[in-house]
């Protein structure tokens, strides 16, 4: 199914009734920083604050399952990363490791005592990339990966088993234990792939990949074991020309509801890029979003009521975030912060 083609939400303006108690993170950066900074809001814009002074590098937000902490990396001139982890209750950020390297892709395992993340290690002419984890508190760092190709790691929902993207001699999706054992590879066809994204229940898997001659990115959906492959959105060439295949493949963005039942992504619209939902077995693709700008990163509230999206105005390189009901409705603007704001991340209950 073409995005191009999804049926368009009528724009009906009726009320977002947000939960009070639910907050926004996400990074940005602005004109008189060097680099990004963490921020944490309510959902309705107010309450912006500052979590942390660090300068923090370009990366999606880890939050733990309970909400209250964050996990970060940084990166110096000297090209050593630290990873911290810091708790929105107070008390400062804490260092949990430094190499000569950097720490990317963390995730909570679902009890939220073990970091998942890879590592790149950056070398003249040698970059790698392997996947580990450690303890929440730093200690027992284990690397499960040993081919340095292992990228975009994430946990299965029963945190007993891990899934990976790996550009080896034999590309595609791996599943591995927690412990790094009996890794194997998903019976799909060799091809460039992005995030592996599981459904709540993690028994289907969201992947985009880049399609042949690399002019478009694909959307499948297939189940947890590589079986019932299906084709879900065929999207066409980006909305930025000259846009990388990585980037390619990040553009429809795909999100699961909470129930698991309908996937979010953005898709290139002409010269914009929009927000659209389709049902898991690629049935009802509909079109949330109507505007001028470039929407992307689609997110769920945890009660699948409402959505939060990035919308960049192209001429003025000034992302800022939106909600919106899940059916399009009510789009509204709640961010203020002036500068390039990235991975806007729902914390709720």
């Amino acid at each position: 199914m073409a995005c191009r083609k999804g049926k368009v939400e009528n724009e009906i303006q009726e009320p977002l009734d947000l939960n009070a108690t639910d907050e926004i993170a996400f990074i940005a950066k602005n004109g008189t920083t060097e680099g990004f900074q963490l921020f944490l809001m309510k959902t309705d814009g107010s309450g912006l604050h500052a979590l942390s002074g660090d300068t923090i590098a370009n990366e999606p937000l880890a939050v733990s399952h309970d909400g209250n902490k964050f996990l970060y990396s940084t990166l110096d001139k000297s090209r050593t990363s630290r990873l911290y982890v810091i708790d929105k209750r107070g008390g400062g950020a804490v260092l949990l490791a430094s190499d000569t390297g950097f720490y990317s892709n963390m995730s909570w395992s679902p009890d939220d005592r073990t970091i998942l993340f890879q590592k790149w290690m950056m070398g003249l002419g040698n970059t790698s990339s392997n996947v580990f984890v450690m303890d929440s508190d730093g200690r027992n760092e284990k690397q499960l990966t040993t081919d340095g190709r292992s990228t975009y790691p994430h946990w299965f929902p029963d945190g007993r088993k891990i899934i990976y993207n790996a550009v080896n001699n034999n590309p595609g999706i791996y599943i591995m234990g927690a412990d790094g054992s009996n890794a194997w590879r998903l019976g799909l066809a060799g091809t460039v792939y992005a995030n592996a994204i599981l459904s709540p229940a993690g028994d289907k898997i969201a992947l985009s990949f880049v399609s042949a001659g690399n002019q478009g990115s694909l959307l499948y959906v297939t189940n947890a074991d590589g079986t019932g492959m299906k084709e879900v959105v065929v999207a066409p060439p980006p909305a930025v020309p000259s846009a990388s295949a990585y980037y390619r493949v990040i553009e429809l963005s795909p999100a699961w509801s909470p129930d698991g039942t309908k996937i979010a992504y953005a898709c290139t619209v002409g010269d914009n890029s929009e927000i659209f939902v389709v049902n898991s077995d690629g049935t009802e693709n509909k079109r949330l979003t109507k505007t001028s700008k470039l929407e992307s990163n689609p997110v769920w509230s945890k009660d699948g009521r409402h959505i939060i999206y990035l919308a960049n105005d192209p001429k003025a390189y000034n992302p800022a975030i939106y909600i919106m009901r899940a059916n399009g409705h009510s789009p509204t603007q709640v961010s203020t912060t002036d500068g390039f704001i990235m991975y806007p991340t729902y914390i709720g209950q």
